[in-house]
């Protein structure tokens, strides 16, 4: 068994250093290094084998719904209440151990869109609209197991051998507005008798965080990495220190890692009046982060955009992103690939704590099984919250556009099937 043990890390390890940097190479042979002599010994390596290629995502990935009545603030658009689901962790040795995701969907940006959207599972927590008592991840749209989620929150070893017996938490986006609504009264809708809108995105955020720290021990985490896609991503952004905050408030002292999928969204004419109409619809300045809104008190619409403050974030930060991303490249993706490599150098990775995951497939959102220095997400993980020190922290693949080949998972989809990501583009 131990000589196949030993075969099995030296075949990882070259597949890993044919296709690293110099530096890199030196670094991963030492780590792998220290691994086979943890193996030798018969003692438990903090570090995983991982699999060459993923398997199929077949096995049911089970979460349990909690709506949050007992918080009467935290409301969907339609009045219902907001909603989140868990899956508890199946291991004691990781049960202080927690991945968060924070659904994606779009905004709506005026009465009529928002109105629309009370009527789906983008704006209501009913059962209806297929929120039932427990669901499969695989089959919650806007979830879809990795495709939505990400490679962290499912529960197959094979896929995801880091984080796939964790505590994991679905946050179900239904306010449409990247939770930062904070409107007291419920809005009428012209035209629409007795129909009402309830703008508490930011409501429901600190509702799930209380939540959480109320009834299922997150105060008592060691490790949290919160993730979110698309309009979640940005909610990522806006929110995890805010996250981070609550948790170390409630007595942990846990490793908080920001993992926003697709959430640089630029300040460009595509998005600029979408997201300042939504803003003010919706009152969302305390839903912004609030050292942001301190340092632009005439402007705080930039709060909006994580080009004016990601740079400020104090959580570690690892973003997931497309440079030629199909929702955010505009007409000119080479030119819109070299802005977004020199913004998130400038304003992310200027800060050693700091890593990212940087793809040139031409996908929005869940890209995590991509194969990028010979790893994918989970393991690059493993290597980038190696302590004391990384053993890597950017996974880069820098192609020029188009470059179908960088779409290495088999996954062919861009973002077609999310369904209302961003009504009206």
């Amino acid at each position: 068994i131990l000589v196949e043990t030993l075969i099995k890390l030296l075949k990882i390890l070259l597949l890993l250093l044919s296709s690293m940097s110099a530096t890199n190479m030196i670094r991963c042979a030492f780590v792998w290094l220290s691994l086979v002599a943890c193996s030798c010994d018969g003692i438990s390596s903090q570090f995983q084998v991982f699999d060459a290629q993923p398997s199929p995502l077949t096995k049911p990935n089970i979460g349990t719904a909690v709506w949050l009545d007992a918080y009467p603030e935290a409301k969907c658009l339609d009045g219902s209440p907001a909603l989140y689901y868990i899956r508890k962790a199946t291991s004691t040795v990781n049960n202080t151990k927690w991945v968060m995701h924070i659904q994606g969907g779009g905004w709506c940006d005026d009465m009529q869109s928002c109105y629309d959207r009370s009527q789906s599972r983008l704006g209501s927590s009913l059962k209806k609209y297929n929120n039932n008592d427990t669901m499969d991840w695989n089959n919650i749209e806007g979830c879809d197991n990795n495709r939505w989620c990400g490679a962290l929150m499912v529960n197959d070893k094979n896929i995801n051998p880091y984080s796939y017996d964790w505590n994991a938490v679905l946050f179900m986006y239904c306010d449409g507005a990247s939770w930062t609504g904070n409107v007291a009264e419920p809005v009428q809708v012209p035209g629409a008798k007795d129909a009402k809108l309830y703008f508490r995105g930011w409501k429901n955020m600190e509702a799930v965080m209380t939540d959480l720290i109320a009834n299922h021990n997150l105060g008592d985490a060691t490790e949290v990495l919160i993730g979110g896609d698309s309009a979640g991503g940005l909610a990522t952004y806006m929110h995890i220190d805010y996250m981070h905050e609550r948790i170390l408030t409630a007595g942990s002292q846990a490793m908080v890692i920001g993992m926003p999928d697709s959430g640089y969204w630029p300040d460009d004419e595509k998005f600029a009046t979408t997201f300042r109409n939504m803003f003010a619809m919706q009152n969302g300045t305390d839903g912004l982060p609030r050292e942001c809104v301190s340092r632009n008190a005439n402007n705080v619409t930039k709060c909006l955009f994580p080009q004016y403050f990601a740079d400020h974030i104090n959580t570690t930060l690892f973003p997931l992103q497309s440079i030629f991303d199909p929702l955010q490249k505009g007409s000119y993706p080479e030119e819109h690939g070299m802005w977004l490599l020199s913004d998130i150098n400038r304003t992310i990775l200027n800060k050693p704590m700091n890593g990212a995951w940087i793809h040139s497939c031409e996908r929005h959102c869940g890209a995590e099984l991509l194969t990028i220095d010979g790893v994918h997400v989970p393991e690059a993980m493993e290597l980038f919250l190696h302590r004391p020190t990384p053993t890597q922290r950017l996974w880069l693949q820098n192609r020029t556009y188009p470059c179908t080949s960088c779409c290495n998972d088999g996954n062919s989809n861009s973002y077609s099937e999310h369904g209302d990501i961003v009504p009206g583009f």
